[in-house]
């Protein structure tokens, strides 16, 4: 339930590089999982101020370490948005931050009570 999730302020990551040898800075997000018995997610929402048409949005969940982000997903965690066209936006955006997107996953995922994850964002562009 919502009552069972803590979050902390964004921390941003070096994932490391891809095959291509690019290195990819990811936005994170933590949070704790309080109940004991561990829950399923099967969406998440986040809150786009704006989004860029030159790539896809890739979300993704993942263990958290020394309250850092460890480097490899939770399996089935894998979500690609595809931002569509600025005629057509298939990524739902808001300034005020009052309209989620809801990333649904392809089944449940389930993460263990009592510890510390976190949700990653990372697109194809580096943004400085």
């Amino acid at each position: 339930t919502a009552s069972d999730i803590a979050v902390s302020e964004p921390v941003v990551v070096d994932s490391g590089g891809d095959l291509t040898g690019n290195v990819r800075d990811p936005l994170a997000q933590t949070f704790d999982v309080d109940d004991k018995e561990g829950i399923f997610v099967t969406s998440i929402d986040i809150f786009f101020q704006s989004i860029d048409f030159d790539g896809p949005v890739e979300v993704e969940l993942r263990e958290v370490e020394l309250g850092l982000p460890v480097t490899k997903r939770i399996a089935g965690s894998l979500v690609v948005l595809d931002p569509g066209t600025p005629d057509n936006p298939k990524i739902s955006v808001s300034n005020d931050g009052t309209v989620a997107h809801n990333v649904k996953f392809d089944y449940p995922i389930y993460l263990s009570g009592e510890r510390e994850y976190a949700v990653l964002l990372l697109s194809v562009e580096d943004f400085d």
